[in-house]
């Protein structure tokens, strides 16, 4: 069965928030996360800015950290939550982590003028009234 990138992204993103609500807040970070890759590529491939890059452009404007380090700090939880190689054993994580991942996908998301699921319109409005 032939999938295309937005489906997966898609998929991967409304799994995400349905975890997110039901507090599964590991899984719901790496599918969010890989679903903001997938669309932030897109984004990129469409030449819209994508949520990292809008989030460095804040952060370079209050900061003297090279790209590469604000981008380490902003994937530190999905990265040491995929990979076994990282510094400690143990990860620190909160609802906040998932929080920041899915606003991530969904920005790429509706920068990409895609219809909102009723599972991105559901976080959407959790957002509106738990700002990070």
């Amino acid at each position: 069965m032939p999938v295309n990138k937005k489906q997966i992204a898609t998929i991967q993103l409304n799994t995400a928030i349905d975890l997110f609500f039901q507090g599964k807040i590991i899984p719901s970070i790496t599918l969010a996360g890989a679903s903001e890759e997938i669309l932030g590529c897109l984004c990129t491939k469409t030449t819209e800015r994508n949520a990292l890059g809008k989030i460095l452009d804040i952060q370079k404007a209050n900061s003297s950290l090279p790209n590469k380090k604000i981008i380490d700090l902003l994937n530190q939880v999905k990265n040491e939550l995929k990979h076994a190689d990282m510094n400690s054993d143990e990860v620190e994580i909160e609802d906040f982590d998932a929080q920041l991942m899915i606003q991530r996908a969904v920005s790429n998301y509706i920068a990409l003028n895609y219809d909102a699921t009723s599972e991105i319109t559901k976080f959407i409005n959790w957002a509106k009234s738990n700002p990070l």
